[in-house]
């Protein structure tokens, strides 16, 4: 994730999927989306699976993933800094 986005949601529980999945069925504005979490295997399968809802719903959202560690320090402050 190099460039900043529009909205970063943190997570990839079946919440943060949720929300990830609506906003990219229903944005209407050219939108970034950045999603970060620890477990990369489920990150890695959200963000495919959102960039296919763009593509399905033919939307202006561009979709970005981090894996983060949030017991390492500064992971945090690096992704929002990001």
């Amino acid at each position: 994730m190099s460039e900043t986005a529009d909205i970063l949601i943190v997570g990839t529980g079946n919440f943060a999927a949720r929300i990830l999945f609506d906003l990219v069925a229903t944005a209407d504005a050219p939108t970034r989306i950045a999603i970060a979490g620890r477990n990369a295997q489920r990150l890695a399968w959200l963000a495919t699976a959102a960039r296919a809802r763009v593509h399905m719903f033919r939307r202006p959202v561009t979709v970005a993933s981090r894996v983060v560690a949030p017991t390492e320090p500064d992971a945090v402050t690096d992704l929002l800094s990001r």
